[in-house]
């Protein structure tokens, strides 16, 4: 589980890769790096590769992170399709089957995915992680409210990078280094993996990020983008959001 993880890099600096233009900055150097999506591409090793997104499994860079034998960790919905997580065919199989996964996808069921329980433990080093659905009561409560029991969630609604950097703060970083996390995808062609123009960002998942941002460094963690922009400055359109938040 997840929380096995909780402050075992305290103190520490950590890098978030995305998959956008500025992911070219990163050189490594950092205590651990967290890979996101189309990042697990790049020609560095990493130690966690992270991916939440029901189009996932259909992605060319889904497996890449067997390559640098990077730990998993999926949201727990795509348990049913990994390999590497769930390595028996037959459990796969089985998870498939269930109900939840027979139904057409939709907004109204998108919550049971949130808290489907795979019925096989992730093979060891590989986790799963859950999601805890966006509301406006996170614009006041502390981000790490959600982090609490035994089995901790992470918002999403702020792209997988902002996931990421929920994580590495549950983790206990010091600093939390973001390379390729560009957020101005808006047509959808300018990442290294665009998703056949699906992996477009949207205007509000810049504003979570804002958001997120701010509260991440309310707890005392410094954030540092590395973008087209400038290393250590926010993307322009994370940077205005956040001066409206």
């Amino acid at each position: 589980m997840v929380s096995t993880l909780k402050n075992c890099f305290a103190q520490s600096k950590l890098a978030i890769l995305g998959s956008g233009p500025s992911l070219s900055f990163f050189r490594g150097g950092y205590d651990c790096t967290i890979a996101v999506n189309g990042a697990a591409l790049i020609d560095f090793n990493y130690d966690y590769f992270m991916c939440g997104d029901f189009q996932s499994p259909q992605m060319p860079w889904f497996l890449a992170s067997q390559r640098v034998n990077a730990t998993r960790l999926i949201a727990n919905f795509l348990a049913p399709f990994d390999p590497i997580v769930v390595p028996e065919k037959s459990d796969r199989d089985t998870m498939r089957n269930l109900p939840l996964f027979k139904k057409k996808f939709s907004v109204w069921t998108r919550f049971s995915y949130f808290n489907f329980r795979p019925i096989e433990r992730a093979y060891a080093p590989h986790r799963y992680f859950y999601y805890h659905p966006w509301s406006d009561t996170f614009l006041v409560r502390p981000v790490t409210s959600a982090f609490r029991g035994e089995t901790p969630r992470f918002y999403c609604g702020a792209t997988i990078a902002g996931v990421a950097m929920q994580l590495a703060s549950y983790m206990g970083a010091a600093e939390i280094h973001m390379y390729g996390v560009d957020m101005n995808n808006f047509d959808g062609k300018t990442y290294h993996d665009p998703a056949k123009n699906q992996g477009r960002i949207k205007r509000v998942q810049v504003r979570k990020l804002a958001w997120l941002t701010n509260k991440i460094q309310e707890t005392g963690t410094k954030v540092v983008f590395h973008t087209a922009s400038g290393h250590g400055l926010m993307p322009p359109e994370v940077q205005k959001q956040t001066a409206l938040a």
